[in-house]
């Protein structure tokens, strides 16, 4: 989920950055949701300010912190739209 026009908030396993956020590669405004039942850490992208299309290019994947949650994802309506956001602070429900 973008943060802001540079910054990126995901759970991601290992594999999937791996696989789809490695540097120079492409991330879509929205993901769609993974199913696979994997540990999940919090990762911060840095993203291009430049977009194409609704594709943002990734510059850098960092993860927040060690923890890791079992099946863990953003609260969001389906698989194809973007996590819910809190207000008044901002933020995101996590499931785990």
């Amino acid at each position: 989920m973008f943060t802001g026009s540079e910054t990126w908030l995901g759970l991601h396993s290992d594999d999937e950055i791996t696989r789809n956020y490695r540097p120079k590669q492409w991330v879509r405004q929205v993901v769609p949701a993974q199913r696979a039942k994997v540990f999940r850490r919090f990762f911060r992208g840095d993203m291009d300010p430049e977009m194409n299309e609704n594709l943002h290019h990734i510059l850098a994947m960092t993860p927040l912190n060690d923890e890791a949650y079992f099946d863990a994802a953003l609260l969001r309506p389906d698989s194809a739209s973007e996590p819910f956001r809190l207000r008044g602070p901002g933020g995101a429900v996590m499931l785990g």
